[in-house]
């Protein structure tokens, strides 16, 4: 099983993925960015049809927005939302 942890960031134009578990070919189309072998980023203009990749190949999927907050679980890609202005308003 493919295991993903997102920590989102709203301040900035890419989200930062990491691989906790499993192994993943990533298409070309995604751009992502490897920082080391586990983790990567993705510009966040991809970041829904990237998600949408994740969950087609079985991936388990949690995201963040700090390091204060819990992991919660991704299911399905319109629960994502990477979008400042609501980030901001909370």
């Amino acid at each position: 099983m493919l295991k993903i942890l997102i920590n989102i960031k709203t301040y900035a134009n890419y989200s930062t993925y990491t691989v906790n578990r499993g192994f993943l070919m990533i298409l070309e189309e995604f751009r992502p960015f490897w920082i080391n072998q586990r983790q990567f980023q993705v510009q966040n203009d991809k970041m829904k049809d990237f998600i949408t990749f994740l969950l087609l190949e079985g991936a388990e999927i949690y995201y963040r927005y700090s390091r204060n907050d819990d992991w919660t679980p991704l299911k399905d890609p319109r629960e994502y939302k990477n979008n400042s202005s609501d980030q901001d308003r909370k």
